[in-house]
């Protein structure tokens, strides 16, 4: 008997949209890792006033690309519990149209980026997050700061948020294509594998019970077992 692969699906973000997830007292993390596969389609001179972000909840924090020089790098940022605003922005430099696996890594030492399994060399003192009562959107950030942040444009996958900052070994395993098992379940707060293939909800596949509702962004196929 043949068995049937299921196809994978990713969310494709061309068109000014966004998943909005609700507030819940789970998304408010104070030290945390962002980790998510994307792919940027479009040029270096599109980001947004500089910024486009894929991953937002107001104050709490921030993941997206910048603008540097004419570079393409990964920047990050949050209000930590004193109202200082902490940010960071990657030494690599990403290229538009390739795929690779990120991580916003805010541990209870440093501030830093994991990028296809490897620490960026940029890393900055962290400090514990401000909390918030914001919704979370995925895809873009939220409205109070949207003239700073613009909409993400390309393809997102496998979007994860831990209340821990994860070690290099862990971003390893999930930046393989295969790995499909958690590294960090007792700390896994929300996960959006993006895989549903049609509807307009993102399920939370972390056992939170925090959905996605999705508003303009596609579902695109892909090859089966293949993340971005």
């Amino acid at each position: 008997m043949a068995v049937i692969k299921k196809p994978n699906y990713i969310l494709d973000f061309s068109s000014e949209s966004e998943v909005v997830v609700p507030d819940d007292s789970a998304l408010d993390v104070s030290y945390f890792t962002i980790t998510a596969h994307i792919n940027w389609q479009a040029t270096v001179d599109d980001i947004h006033s500089e910024n486009s972000s894929f991953f937002g909840k107001m104050y709490n924090y921030l993941f997206g690309v910048t603008d540097d020089g004419g570079d393409m790098k990964l920047e990050c940022g949050y209000m930590d519990e004193f109202n200082e605003q902490v940010g960071n922005v990657s030494n690599t430099i990403l290229t538009p149209g390739e795929s690779y696996y990120v991580a916003m890594i805010n541990g209870e030492d440093e501030l830093k980026f994991n990028i296809n399994g490897k620490t960026d060399e940029n890393t900055v003192s962290s400090k514990a997050a401000k909390s918030d009562s914001y919704d979370l959107s995925i895809g873009y950030v939220p409205d109070a700061i949207k003239d700073s942040y613009g909409h993400w444009i390309g393809y997102l996958d496998d979007v994860r948020l831990y209340d821990i900052g994860l070690t290099e070994r862990q971003n390893k395993k999930l930046a393989r294509a295969k790995y499909r098992q958690d590294v960090a379940p007792d700390h896994l707060v929300g996960h959006w594998k993006f895989n549903e293939g049609i509807g307009g909800t993102a399920k939370d596949l972390s056992g939170s019970g925090n959905d996605g509702s999705l508003y303009g962004p596609s579902w695109l196929k892909i090859g089966h077992g293949m993340f971005l």
